[in-house]
């Protein structure tokens, strides 16, 4: 079986990953059929918690219901002293780029937190994050996070209309925000927009916390508005983190018309531990992910589950926004000096993966990873080094998941056959079924590929 799918050495080497081989998958596969718990609470245990769970999964539908945990713990806190050196992200914008260390990372989102808890928010408090992919973005989201606040990141260019609709849904007391976002193209007047929704009175919002990005004209409402810099004076960069319940939903997206809230337990256990698996991520690896950081999968996979994992967070402001081959290069500079090789996610239904096909010659062997995500995580991958990364090639369904085919009737296809992709899933933070929308092939070897 392995054979017929045959693993480039530098895909492998120095593995963290816990599929070496396809016999080791096999492995983890009946290790879930025949003790879930203990598979659930395995996966968990990768997590740095304040009070371990005991219970996977509960008759209520819960997980992890008995455990605490802050996501900054995973995130920062576990590594900063013997690894606060380490790059945390690597930004590439229009006219620059900037890095950040995992010590000045911890530093920048105590001190934002602290400062967040200055202007009266704490556990449970409500902050919107209308912010493109910039490294405040990641800041912010990890400083709510710390403190035990509930967030809702929003895209930059979303419309005045659509915006006040969000926000009178979601009641945030704060909204931080960038003066513009860049996207290819133009530039968008993002701060102007959000005064725009806010004009009308009846809205929650206090604070407006501005990051001067592009330097750009920005209106300004004394009382209300406050400059990043400004927010942050006399604030102390040592913030503790507040243990929160596994259950508490800390991130909220608009998704399918409506606000859902996700639990930082679930989510941050299965992000990071189907990242692990999907792109092979180990200390020092850059990894690409190319959602936006407003999404679910840019905040799951792109900021809590690359950190958790010891990984550096590749930004861009425009190749994700573009989805075109050339963010390969805006990304990772130049992909073939890094050591390890990068990691880039090819997602089904974000990035085309045809658009990849002619770049996949310049990068590292098994720098690109073909995988298909739902709800903040990995579903199906081909997942390195037991199987190569591609564009086009899913391989196989992680545990938690059964990816079936269907014929133009609603019937189950067996064994090699070609049919629309549908996925019941049972996992930390979601279950139900997923129809892709897709079609795929299946070979003899149980291997999916993407064909339309």
């Amino acid at each position: 079986m392995a054979d017929l799918h045959p693993v480039h050495p530098a895909a492998a080497a120095g593995t963290c990953s816990p599929f070496p081989d396809l016999d080791a998958y096999r492995s983890v596969v009946f290790q879930l059929i025949n003790d879930p718990d203990g598979f659930w609470l395995s996966a968990a245990a990768r997590l740095a918690w304040d009070e371990a769970p005991e219970t996977a999964k509960g008759s209520d539908g819960d997980w992890f219901a008995d455990g605490r945990l802050n996501a900054n713990e995973s995130c920062l806190d576990r590594d900063l002293f013997t690894h606060g050196d380490r790059l945390a992200i690597s930004w590439k914008g229009e006219k620059g780029h900037r890095t950040v260390t995992l010590q000045a990372l911890f530093e920048q989102v105590g001190t934002f937190a602290s400062g967040l808890k200055m202007l009266g928010i704490h556990s449970g408090g409500r902050v919107a994050l209308l912010m493109g992919s910039i490294p405040e973005m990641v800041v912010a989201s990890l400083a709510c996070a710390r403190i035990g606040a509930t967030w809702m990141p929003i895209a930059p260019f979303t419309r005045a209309d659509v915006l006040r609709e969000q926000l009178d849904a979601f009641k945030p007391i704060a909204v931080v925000t960038q003066d513009e976002a860049r996207i290819p193209g133009r530039t968008v007047p993002t701060k102007t927009i959000l005064d725009q929704a806010l004009k009308a009175d009846g809205h929650s919002v206090q604070f407006v916390i501005v990051t001067p990005h592009t330097g750009g004209a920005a209106g300004w409402k004394m009382g209300r508005d406050i400059w990043w810099e400004h927010s942050i004076m006399g604030a102390s960069s040592f913030c503790p983190a507040a243990a929160m319940p596994a259950t508490a939903q800390q991130l909220v997206l608009t998704e399918d018309g409506g606000m859902s809230g996700h639990a930082i337990g679930s989510l941050l256990t299965w992000a990071s531990w189907s990242q692990a698996v999907v792109m092979d991520v180990r200390p020092g690896r850059m990894v690409a992910c190319l959602h936006p950081l407003h999404t679910l999968e840019g905040q799951a996979l792109g900021i809590l589950a690359t950190l958790a994992n010891g990984g550096t967070i590749a930004l861009s402001e425009l190749s994700t926004a573009a989805g075109l081959p050339a963010g390969i290069d805006t990304l990772l500079g130049d992909p073939a000096g890094l050591s390890p090789p990068p990691r880039i996610a090819v997602f089904e239904g974000g990035v085309p993966a045809s658009d990849w096909r002619a770049r996949s010659a310049e990068l590292p062997e098994g720098a690109l990873v073909g995988a298909l995500s739902h709800s903040g995580g990995f579903c199906l991958a081909a997942f390195p080094p037991a199987l190569p990364g591609g564009p086009d090639l899913l391989g196989l369904a992680l545990p938690g998941h059964r990816a079936l085919l269907l014929d133009s009737d609603g019937a189950v296809l067996r064994g090699p056959a070609e049919g629309r992709l549908v996925i019941e899933i049972d996992r930390p933070g979601t279950q139900g079924t997923l129809d892709t929308g897709r079609t795929c092939s299946r070979d003899r070897n149980g291997f999916f590929t993407v064909t339309a």
